[in-house]
């Protein structure tokens, strides 16, 4: 996901095939093979010949002949081409691919799901990868604990650089403790305490915030691995799902627990003992359950 969603749709759905008519030597076409070559040749070539042919005439013929004027006009197109038309074609890119988006799936949508659609495509600019996630189930008189560690990696496969803010949601039935939030980076290493405080339109859900971070574009090769510590607590008979709030791709579970719980999760075929991978992306509201019960 080194590159934007919007070119990758737009060429898509403008996509189509041309068979060339088979040309012999006789039926040679110069204007076939000039905009062959214009067609093979970088803009930014383009524009340097033009801007060195327009300067040649500027230099070799006074200001009042015919051919310093169009000098001057080549080395005026030839800045055009170089600082502005790039510009320019990013844009239309972007805005037609945002305008024929709806067209994309070949059949009518209820606007609802359009919109929801365009949202998840145009929206999701940042996604998780290789999330670790490690817990420990401890029976307690009445309930069981969950002692939770886990990690992931962020990136930001845009151009620009984005803030992330980090946060961690628990439901307040939960009993939840939140230990820490972390980031390791190429850059700087974080570690936050964070205090559970309730949402403002959901009093129920608890949250827990870490101060928000600039995450810059994958291709400056700088890492994010952010991670965070906290426990729950469930019924003795019930079940744990690990909701996902990001695009994730790559999951590995890992569950400790007594012997005497019996412990299963999302089937997956990579599970040996304690360990469960999952290689899938999973989208927001998707999740893997974890279940249990107890043997003895």
């Amino acid at each position: 996901m080194a590159e934007s969603l919007e070119p990758i749709l737009l060429g898509n759905a403008i996509q189509r095939q041309v068979q060339p008519m088979a040309q012999s030597p006789s039926n040679f076409s110069l204007e076939a093979r000039w905009e062959k070559l214009i067609e093979r040749t970088p803009v930014k070539y383009i524009s340097l010949v033009l801007g060195a042919v327009g300067g040649l005439l500027v230099w070799k013929f006074p200001a009042d002949y015919f051919l310093h004027s169009i000098g001057e006009a080549a080395v005026i197109a030839a800045l055009l081409m170089l600082l502005v038309d790039p510009f320019l074609k990013a844009r239309l890119l972007k805005e037609a691919a945002r305008d024929i988006f709806e067209y994309l799936l070949g059949f009518a949508h209820q606007p609802q799901l359009r919109e929801r659609l365009r949202r998840l495509v145009f929206d999701t600019k940042l996604f998780r990868k290789n999330f670790n996630a490690r817990y420990k189930l401890i029976p307690q008189a009445d309930f069981i604990q969950i002692d939770m560690e886990f990690d992931f990696e962020l990136v930001n496969p845009t151009q620009e650089t984005l803030e992330f803010e980090y946060k961690i949601d628990f439901e307040q039935a939960e009993n939840p403790r939140l230990d820490s939030l972390t980031l390791i980076s190429s850059e700087k290493s974080y570690e936050w305490r964070p205090t559970l405080q309730s949402k403002e339109d959901e009093p129920s859900v608890l949250q827990g915030f870490a101060d928000p971070v600039k995450i810059h574009p994958a291709s400056k090769g700088i890492s994010y691995r952010f991670g965070g510590r906290c426990a729950v607590s469930y019924p003795l008979f019930f079940y744990y799902a690990q909701h996902f709030g990001y695009p994730t791709i790559g999951v590995t579970v890992t569950i400790e627990h007594p012997q005497t719980l019996e412990v299963d999760a999302a089937p997956t075929p990579a599970h040996e003992g304690s360990v469960w991978r999952y290689e899938r992306l999973f989208m927001p509201g998707d999740h893997i359950n974890i279940r249990w019960r107890q043997t003895k």
